[in-house]
């Protein structure tokens, strides 16, 4: 009995090529977005096979010594930070961590910063909720669930905290309830290794959640490099240049899932824009990246 054959090896030197083209960094669920996308392959695929598929093919496809060298060294020695956008867990977009994880391992990062409303805490929100919600417990369970993924994946991260984040902290201020009597993130969403602050300075590069403006408005009035999210649906980075300096403003796109009841408030908006950032060779080159949607 002939050796089965899978129904995607008509695809083999296309994947191959696409290896080679990449110098091997790219993950194999990039690849089988591509794939998808440019081949229509549309229900006839299944992801999770067509990965494994991937997988195989790249395990025994050798990328050539001279190929591998010719690849732009990102690491060297130098702090390379992956920024990974809003995610407004449980409403993050389905997908969006394995994205961020091949983006860590495509540019050698050796650093994660969470930009911001990690948690979307909906329930608690100031505007309207929607009635058939879940609660307050079961939406925080959840939370703390999907969370885990994120922090299994990155264990070491600098956490921005955002506007939705601290929700519950300015429900206790509306009811006079003193800081002290309130938990820490990281003990009530079990990341013990996550430094939740409200901004961080990296090789001259201040990264904030973003409330008060945007990116490029920040650079300027500060004349300092700045990264930002909270606004879902803008994804750019602008560069400043003058006679004794360069800076720039980068404004990261996000994950959330646009679908969820949770978002229903910008129904109307435009299109958020999916994706993340990095920040590399020690604040030097910034570069966003969207995902393929």
């Amino acid at each position: 009995m002939g050796k089965k054959v899978s129904k995607y090896s008509i695809y083999e030197k296309i994947i191959k090529q696409i290896h080679f083209d990449n110098h091997g960094v790219m993950g194999d669920t990039q690849i089988a977005l591509l794939l998808i996308e440019r081949y229509q392959l549309g229900n006839s695929a299944s992801l999770d096979s067509l990965r494994k598929y991937i997988g195989k093919v790249i395990d025994r496809t050798e990328i050539p010594k001279e190929l591998k060298e010719s690849c732009v060294d990102f690491n060297g020695g130098k702090e390379n930070i992956l920024i990974i956008g809003d995610l407004h867990e449980p409403f993050c977009r389905v997908g969006y961590l394995q994205f961020c994880k091949d983006v860590y391992n495509r540019f050698n990062c050796n650093k994660v910063i969470f930009i911001g409303d990690i948690i979307d805490n909906h329930y608690s929100s100031y505007h309207e909720t929607n009635p058939n919600a879940l609660g307050g417990m079961d939406e925080l369970e959840l939370s703390i669930h999907k969370i885990k993924m994120w922090y299994n994946a990155f264990p070491v991260a600098d956490v921005i905290i955002g506007n939705h984040d601290r929700m519950i902290m300015r429900k206790a201020q509306t009811s006079s309830i003193p800081s002290a009597w309130i938990k820490q993130y990281k003990d009530v969403l079990n990341t013990p290794n996550w430094n939740f602050v409200e901004s961080i300075v990296y090789n001259k590069v201040l990264y904030i959640h973003g409330e008060g403006g945007t990116a490029r408005s920040k650079m300027k009035s500060e004349l300092h490099s700045c990264v930002q999210g909270h606004l879902h649906t803008q994804a750019y980075c602008e560069h400043l240049v003058g006679s004794n300096f360069r800076i720039f403003g980068m404004q990261v796109g996000c994950g959330i899932d646009h679908s969820s009841y949770a978002m229903a408030y910008a129904k109307a908006s435009k299109k958020p824009a999916i994706g993340c950032g990095v920040v590399l060779a020690n604040g030097e080159m910034p570069i966003n990246i969207l995902m393929n949607l």
